[in-house]
């Protein structure tokens, strides 16, 4: 049955021009919302005194090299635990890869750059498949973790996210899965008969996975709050508040990842609860930084590491042939 359902979906999210126009959609609501908002408070944006600091850019800057160090660490962990013995290096330059490739229109480039270098490498498919499972798993749970903790610590934040403290039931599933992995494992196969493996995981390799991707959050939260207190300077109260912004966007963010550009919810969702603690101009310029700094500066820096990677490899390559 789910089969049945889920093969037209990815027909259809298969064809470019879909891909391009829920792209198109998906910037034009986050224009919408963010032009909207820009409409309403236009006397305020007037009147704000415009001015960038260097300084809080370079924490930014730093929380951003952080957090894809750690986003490496993690994957590197997974796929040892899923049986890749292709080496760190070799896990380094798949993961820098298909960081880049991802930013493609589309909803498959991620995997199917990780599955062709795994390939190439001659490990089995079980590690970029079960891996981005295990992955998406790790990111939603820590993610939906911290967006709970921000909800009850901050009356504000709960009266306006979509749901409320309904968001706790999504901590059940999450908690069963952690407790019993080989029941996501059950239901994954159901979903997709034709992913091959069976992936034996321990608690303690979730655990650790989970804790990573809470400080990758936490180091994302760092860089929104650095970047607002760019434009305007912030107490350190907002600190807690900027995590628990950019994990519920994030949360959101993941539940529509198939669709490409996600239709633009992360934007949307920053935008409208941002300004429920600064004022409006700020929210919609930390907003825009937010996302060009995620996707430029994430980008370049897998970019850079995955030409540093594959160079130690051809190196080795050439030392190991050298008579």
């Amino acid at each position: 049955m789910i089969q049945q359902v889920l093969k037209p979906i990815e027909s259809l999210l298969g064809r470019r021009w879909v891909n391009y126009c829920l792209m198109l959609i998906g910037t034009g609501l986050a224009l919408l919302v963010i032009g909207n908002t820009v409409y309403r408070n236009w006397s305020e944006f007037q009147a704000f005194s415009w001015q960038l600091n260097p300084l809080p850019l370079v924490g930014a800057g730093a929380a951003l090299v952080i957090a894809f160090g750690l986003n490496v660490l993690t994957w590197v962990l997974i796929s040892r635990a899923l049986g890749s013995r292709v080496g760190f290096w070799k896990d380094l330059e798949i993961y820098s890869f298909s960081t880049v490739v991802r930013r493609l229109p589309g909803v498959i480039w991620q995997l199917a750059g990780r599955t062709y270098l795994y390939h190439q490498a001659k490990t089995t498919l079980a590690v970029p498949l079960w891996g981005t499972v295990w992955e998406l798993f790790a990111q939603f749970s820590s993610a939906t973790s911290l967006t709970t903790l921000m909800l009850v610590l901050s009356p504000r934040l709960r009266t306006a996210f979509p749901g409320g403290m309904w968001v706790l039931l999504s901590l059940i599933p999450m908690g069963w899965f952690a407790l019993r992995p080989h029941d996501l494992v059950a239901v994954m196969k159901r979903m997709a008969p034709r992913m091959t493996g069976e992936p034996d995981l321990t608690r303690r390799n979730l655990s650790a996975w989970f804790g990573l991707y809470v400080l990758s959050w936490i180091l994302g939260g760092a860089i929104l709050y650095f970047l607002t207190s760019a434009l305007s300077p912030q107490a350190r109260p907002l600190f807690p508040v900027c995590v628990g912004l950019v994990a519920a966007s994030g949360v959101l963010a993941i539940l529509v990842a198939p669709i490409p550009g996600g239709l633009g919810i992360r934007e949307i969702s920053l935008v409208l609860l941002l300004q429920l603690y600064v004022p409006s101009p700020v929210a919609v310029a930390a907003t825009v930084m937010f996302r060009l700094w995620l996707l430029l500066g994430e980008a370049a820096i897998a970019f850079l590491v995955f030409l540093a990677a594959r160079g130690r490899t051809w190196l080795a390559q050439v030392i190991h042939n050298t008579p």
